[in-house]
């Protein structure tokens, strides 16, 4: 991450809950999709479903290294476990 200059922690820590206030005021998936077109590049948004692929994997049981077969996707580029609000997201 880059490092911020002129900006506080927590002025930093606003700007995170302003964006997370905004992705909940979204209603579709259409919304969502244009967002995050709109916000993110096209590799950011791969990496994001890449780690979505992982988290659903992980919702299901799948182990570690089967997750990595099936996703292609590195297990050091992942830290979650089956506790993780995203993998709980996925249930």
């Amino acid at each position: 991450m880059k490092p911020r200059l002129n900006v506080s922690a927590q002025q930093e820590a606003q700007h995170e809950r302003s964006l997370y206030a905004a992705v909940l005021t979204l209603r579709t998936t259409d919304e969502l999709r244009a967002f995050f077109r709109d916000l993110c590049t096209p590799a950011e948004i791969e990496a994001m479903a890449d780690r979505w692929a992982v988290v659903e994997c992980l919702g299901r049981g799948l182990p570690y290294r089967e997750i990595h077969r099936v996703t292609g996707v590195s297990i050091s580029t992942w830290r979650l476990n089956s506790a993780s609000s995203a993998a709980r997201a996925c249930r």
